[in-house]
């Protein structure tokens, strides 16, 4: 898409469709013919896509309501109560794809240990023992296993929130209550995805694309744990803020793009980089 001029000129009326995840608005940043004028337009592509998500995508009422009460409770307050003044605490969220990551193995015990410890060594030293925990874990053994991880690594005082599991079986039906493929299943994802954007921290899975849209749909950066650093996907793109912690320089651009390699291997690369100038994370920050 980079290299193709006649690409902005197809689809007739000034109208381009493009289909994909949220660094769609980088590969229009970076576009040599598009990005004067989507710099003039939105001025970069920082924050975009959660503006375009919650725009074209408002959360019906009921849904709205599960999440704020959700919220709630993660912090320990009554629905409508004012959380500022009520010295809301440090909220930290988690996401471990599918119990695992991007090796489709499981998180041993050891490494749900490191990623526990990880998010907390995010948060202020003086803030810690008040924050809590959102974890977002597909089945219950992973769950309960989570649970037991941020229960002895903080006490059993330990405030931790996991939202009931839902089945993942063949044969659902949309109006199925208990499973992941119905209606049910979708506003469950949509609400551990909101309540993941709307935690302080986040500490997620590479090479995910829940991850990644929570990431986006937050405005606000994240960290990605990695379990094995033989296999990291963070490459350029991304700082190592604790060991196999890695924050990307974007909210959008997935942290698993190796940008700068990717335009080293195409022909148009040198007129991206141009039109880009030196930001747009095809640098390394120093």
């Amino acid at each position: 898409f980079l290299c193709d001029s006649a690409a902005v000129q197809r689809g007739g009326a000034g109208t381009l469709e493009v289909h994909g995840a949220p660094c769609f608005l980088h590969a229009l940043h970076l576009h040599p013919a598009l990005s004067g004028r989507f710099r003039e337009a939105f001025g970069g592509p920082e924050g975009l896509f959660a503006a375009i998500y919650r725009h074209f995508l408002p959360l019906e009422r009921s849904l709205q309501a599960r999440i704020d009460a959700s919220f709630a409770s993660l912090i320990g307050l009554s629905p409508g109560a004012d959380a500022v003044h009520a010295g809301r605490p440090l909220t930290v969220g988690v996401h471990v794809r599918n119990g695992g990551d991007f090796r489709s193995a499981k998180l041993s015990a050891i490494e749900w240990a490191r990623l526990a410890r990880s998010a907390l060594e995010l948060l202020p030293i003086e803030r810690r023992a008040a924050a809590v925990f959102f974890v977002a874990a597909d089945g219950a053994a992973s769950r309960e296993t989570a649970r037991e991880t941020f229960a002895n690594l903080l006490g059993s005082s330990a405030r931790v929130l996991l939202l009931p599991g839902l089945a993942k079986r063949t044969g659902c039906k949309a109006d199925d209550a208990d499973c992941t493929v119905s209606r049910e299943g979708a506003r469950v994802s949509l609400l551990e995805l909101s309540l993941l954007a709307a935690c302080n921290v986040r500490v997620l899975s590479p090479m995910s694309s829940f991850s990644e849209m929570a990431a986006a749909v937050s405005a606000r950066r994240a960290a990605y744990f990695h379990p094995d650093l033989q296999r990291k996907f963070h490459y350029e793109t991304a700082v190592e803020v604790l060991p196999r912690v890695f924050v990307p320089h974007s909210v959008e651009m997935p942290a698993s793009i190796a940008l700068g390699r990717t335009l080293d291997a195409l022909t148009c690369g040198p007129a991206v980089r141009a039109a880009a100038g030196a930001g747009d994370g095809l640098r390394r920050p120093r």
